[in-house]
């Protein structure tokens, strides 16, 4: 796993050095920051309040009490849910919608906001190691809830101008991630929120600083299609990426 999260960051950088690009963006207009940026930036913030604030050992068992034993649901689909947001940002495109960047944009922004995001609760996992609700350890932040926030996110800025209702749609599978950590009890209520937090934080961060300004990365417009293929032994699909 190490090793896989080693090449990916060799790619990104690759990416961003191979083509002559600054390392950072001088700070943004804080008009633009006012603007477009203020909801999730307060949003995240809430949400990490949200979980401080229900840390303590009463109020999250009552929480987990209170779903547990109105929702029952046995299948840890939140292990497949959480990639959800994904494949609505290639589907999208698909189906002929316009996303901010090209596939090569989209694949280094989700790599480096997963990666960032992701990093940061593996870090206080092991600073804090709480014990999760079935006696596990590690248990705050939820990984699982902030990667799904963090994919949600990205799919949110890709598609924020050109339709909303994809661009909010990656939600519905963040939030549902995050209930089923608590219903299938491998986490506390705190855990969800603060990973949530720092799921929508990292990628907006990403997003309001574009980083790597040098690589030209233009709307990608249809830029995954498939198309049918006709040959002697029979028919198939194609598929293009415009990259």
């Amino acid at each position: 796993m190490k090793n896989m999260y080693s090449l990916l960051l060799l790619f990104v950088l690759q990416s961003a050095f191979g083509q002559n690009a600054s390392w950072w963006h001088p700070a943004p207009d804080t008009n633009r920051l006012m603007t477009t940026y203020r909801t999730p930036f307060l949003l995240s913030t809430a949400l990490i309040s949200g979980g401080l604030v229900t840390y303590h050992q009463d109020t999250k068992e009552w929480f987990q009490h209170f779903v547990r034993s109105r929702i029952h649901h046995q299948n840890t689909i939140e292990d497949y849910l959480q990639h959800g947001s994904y494949g609505l940002l290639i589907a999208g495109q698909l189906f002929g919608q316009k996303p901010l960047h090209t596939p090569k944009g989209q694949l280094i922004y989700a790599l480096t906001s997963n990666i960032g995001a992701v990093g940061i609760t593996s870090i206080i996992k092991e600073l804090v190691n709480e014990r999760r609700p079935n006696g596990g350890h590690l248990s705050f932040p939820s990984g699982h809830t902030t990667h799904a926030f963090a994919a949600a996110t990205v799919l949110y800025w890709e598609y924020r101008d050109s339709n909303p209702w994809i661009a909010y749609s990656g939600y519905s599978f963040a939030c549902a991630t995050g209930l089923l950590r608590i219903v299938h009890n491998r986490h506390w209520i705190n855990d969800v929120l603060v990973g949530a937090g720092i799921g929508i934080l990292v990628p907006t961060l990403m997003y309001y600083y574009a980083p790597f300004p040098g690589m030209k990365w233009a709307p990608a417009g249809k830029a995954i299609s498939f198309y049918p293929v006709y040959h002697s032994g029979g028919a198939g699909m194609g598929f293009s990426m415009k990259w």
